[in-house]
């Protein structure tokens, strides 16, 4: 018999029988992707593992594939398709059999949109309001009345398939799907934390991490308990004793319940969980009983009987996430789960894959790929051994990762291979399949020369340390900082040509800047690439909206209906050009420079611009302007002009709101700009201009443009009116409070530029329109005074 060995996708020949080949390219040469049926077959095991009654022999089916229940039904189908044609799935409510969702299969690269669409138009005609589109990996559910993707924070995307959730839908509406019905809504999570949060201040622990981790302990302690209450119920082996949880000793008066905690359950759960290291500490930190005996209490008040096991371990992350919100110093650690779960869903992590997060936290990606694993694979004993020991793997730098190790317990384990470490100091050769991450920014590092580069800067080395520890074939999905993807530095180019020459990058997609609020603003990309071959073109998709209003409020994002996610899963598998999306071959990345530049702004399709000029080409290099110390009061006067945005109101600057000293002057000496010098900002508010009325200096966000042709009268005068109407999001950066140039960017804008009597004759023709504009705006102001006047008048009539 011939002998077979586990592959991520396939079970393919032993390697030795294969006489030397390259197991993964043969594998591509010869093995056919998998159809329609293999995700049907998937939705089948999740239909099952859900408990939905899928026997349609059976008078209690409430499952029906390729047709409908009754003929009544049927009729109404086939009024719209006469030709036949069925939905893949319906579900049915196994009370009373009312029709509660379409299911539409496709396989792998086909679009999802158009699945929905299907479904919709089936859903219609059964009076149906919930709908799935699924391709084996990625699942997309919509309420049909308003098109509104149903929010799954906080929730496994399968197990919205589920029957008490669809019945409740229909009762409650898509609410029901939000995080703040899963458990309690997130001012009672976050009092309860608060609670906790300043009884451990009183306890003396004065640094966040501190105390957090101290809660974590007890709120594992909590979970852990009804969990493991779950799998009793279930009728499965208790991984914990009774007399180790929750429920033994939460109601013991205050002494009694630490000396338990501390003698009884910690040593229990150091001898269970340490031997992979440090994750519980062999006492409590908390001293005073009292002030245990009332965390304890509250924490006892939170009751989460009614959701699935997986949800209670969302709700321990849930914890981790809005602690933020009550003043401590960890939104550092965590990566929005709605972003975790697109990447993942992404990346697609099989059974057989090692996941590998070098930054890992608190865990979230960890987390992510295991469940989503753990829902593609049987129970066997074999697998969950595999799925618990050898699956998971991850490096934190901080105490966090012991966070991540009790999260990994909650999750089902996976904990075994977290180590605390500082994953740069240690580089690894191609040992996972998958890689996911949201790597720190801007850390400083020491070993880049373990890399082959020359820098103390984290960002080019983690981008590489990922790049190594990929398998021949691996994939990564990870979050980097806009500046990897186009960083001037020697290190950076080098990393990202190594990037683009040795794997093939399947995509950049650029998330808005409020994503990671309110932790920070720093803009962010995710990239997807996979080990294999050179990158031949790269798409591009901007999410401008993803699902949650954009504010810097502490207490978090609420979610809105505007979110341009959905739209990137349905085109994910194809990858469309959109309006939202474009593709940019190897060549155009490359660039003529050779810099390999990644960021999105530099390659999407320009509009075309008649006589197009870049201003290198009209100007000398920019005067860059500065800023002397704010703190140093010595370097600011009265007597030299120091322009700021402020200033830049007329068409002549002749007085700045502040001026520089003698010591400022010679401070910005080189920086200098002559009477009559147009000056441009550059950073934030882009292309505004006025001319210098006397010799001056600006600040960093203003530069002096001075011609190449001396001669060329027109230049000053064509280029104030030009550059305030240039589109600079092609040649812009982003930054966390907007659009910015710099020195090297600026000479890249082009402007129309024609003839010179043309440009005479746009001059004239834009001095007319700009004044006709201000004496409209002069009109305007005066017509609102003169309203004001008279509401003011007949309110003094009306009171005398």
């Amino acid at each position: 018999m011939k002998k077979e060995f586990r592959h991520s996708k396939v079970k393919f020949l032993n390697p030795k029988i294969l006489k030397g080949k390259n197991t993964k390219y043969t594998m591509e040469k010869e093995f056919t992707s998998p159809l329609e049926s293999a995700t049907r077959k998937r939705i089948d095991e999740i239909l099952k593992n859900l408990q939905w009654k899928t026997d349609e022999f059976g008078n209690k089916c409430n499952v029906f594939t390729e047709r409908v229940r009754t003929n009544e039904e049927r009729k109404r189908i086939k009024n719209k398709f006469p030709k036949g044609k069925f939905p893949d799935y319906v579900l049915y409510s196994s009370e009373d059999f009312k029709p509660l969702a379409i299911i539409e299969a496709k396989r792998q690269g086909q679009n999802l949109q158009k699945a929905l669409d299907q479904a919709k138009d089936y859903a219609d005609c059964l009076d149906i309001n919930i709908i799935f589109a699924v391709d084996g990996s990625i699942v997309e559910a919509r309420e049909t009345t308003t098109n509104n993707r149903l929010k799954s924070d906080g929730l496994l995307i399968t197990e919205l398939i589920n029957e008490k959730l669809l019945l409740k839908f229909l009762k409650e509406g898509a609410e029901i799907f939000s995080p703040k019905n899963i458990t309690h809504t997130k001012d009672e999570l976050i009092e309860t934390f608060s609670f906790a949060n300043d009884l451990l201040r009183q306890e003396g622990m004065r640094e966040g991490v501190e105390r957090f981790t101290e809660f974590s302990n007890l709120l594992f302690l909590k979970l852990i308990d009804e969990i493991e209450e779950d799998r009793e119920k279930r009728g499965e082996k208790r991984r914990l004793e009774k007399r180790y949880c929750w429920s033994s000793f939460n109601k013991k008066p205050a002494k009694e319940l630490m000396d338990y905690i501390n003698d009884t359950v910690l040593p229990k759960l150091v001898n269970k969980y340490n031997g992979s290291g440090d994750v519980f500490n062999s006492e409590l930190v908390i001293k005073n009983a009292n002030i245990l005996k009332k965390i304890i209490s509250k924490l006892s008040e939170l009751t989460l009987a009614n959701t699935e096991s997986d949800i209670k371990g969302d709700a321990f992350e849930y914890f981790l996430k809005n602690s933020i919100t009550v003043g401590n110093d960890l939104g550092e650690y965590f990566t929005p789960r709605h972003i975790v779960k697109l990447v993942v869903d992404l990346i697609d992590p099989n059974f057989g894959d090692t996941i590998y997060d070098p930054c890992c936290g608190t865990g979230g990606f960890l987390i992510e790929a295991f469940r989503h694993i753990r829902k593609k694979v049987k129970p066997t004993k074999d697998n969950i051994n595999f799925l618990e020991n050898k699956t998971i793997y991850g490096r934190e730098l901080t105490g966090t990762a012991k966070i991540a190790k009790m999260n990994m317990i909650l999750a089902g384990d996976g904990h075994t291979n977290i180590k605390q470490m500082d994953s740069l100091s240690e580089p690894i050769n191609e040992e996972y399949d998958v890689i996911l991450t949201n790597y720190p920014f801007s850390q400083k590092t020491q070993f880049a020369n373990l890399y082959g580069l020359n820098t103390t800067e984290g960002n080019p080395v983690f981008l590489k340390h990922i790049i190594d520890a990929l398998k021949e074939g691996g994939r990564a999905g990870i979050v980097v900082p806009d500046g990897v993807l186009f960083g001037k530095g020697k290190d950076y180019i080098k990393v990202r040509k190594l990037l683009v020459e040795n794997c093939n990058v399947k995509a950049v997609i650029q998330l808005d800047t409020a994503v990671f609020r309110p932790y920070t603003a720093q803009p962010t990309s995710i990239l997807i690439f996979e080990k294999k071959k050179q990158t031949d073109k790269i798409w591009f998709f901007e999410v401008l909206e993803d699902g949650f209003k954009k504010t810097t409020s502490k207490k978090g994002r609420p979610p809105i209906k505007e979110d341009d996610i959905p739209t990137l899963r349905a085109l994910w598998n194809d990858k469309q050009e959109t309006e939202k999306s474009f593709f940019a071959d190897f060549e155009k990345i490359k660039g003529s420079r050779e810099d390999y530049k990644l960021f999105m702004n530099y390659h999407k399709p320009r509009r075309e611009i008649k006589n197009p000029m870049a201003l290198g080409e009209l100007c000398k290099e920019p005067i860059l302007g500065g800023t002397p110390a704010k703190k140093d009061k010595t370097y600011y006067g009265d007597k030299y002009l120091w322009v700021n945005i402020a200033d830049m109101k007329g068409k002549f600057i002749t007085d700045t709101q502040f001026k520089l000293s003698e010591k400022g002057k010679e401070k910005l000496s080189s920086k200098e700009i002559k009477k009559g010098t147009l000056l441009m900002s550059f950073k934030l508010t882009l292309g505004k201009t006025a001319f210098a009325g006397k010799d001056l200096f600006t600040n960093e966000a203003i530069c002096g443009l001075i011609p190449k042709d001396k001669d060329d009268e027109t230049f000053g005068e064509y280029l104030y009116y030009i550059l305030p109407l240039v589109d600079y999001m092609p040649y812009a950066q982003r930054a966390s409070k907007g659009y910015t140039l710099n020195k090297d960017l600026i000479p890249t804008v082009e402007i129309p530029f024609p003839s010179k009597t043309q440009r005479r004759k746009i001059i004239e023709k834009l001095k007319k329109m700009f004044k006709e504009l201000k004496d409209k705006k002069e009109e305007f102001e005066k017509d609102i005074e003169k309203r004001e006047n008279q509401i003011n008048n007949f309110m003094e009539n009306l009171i005398s």
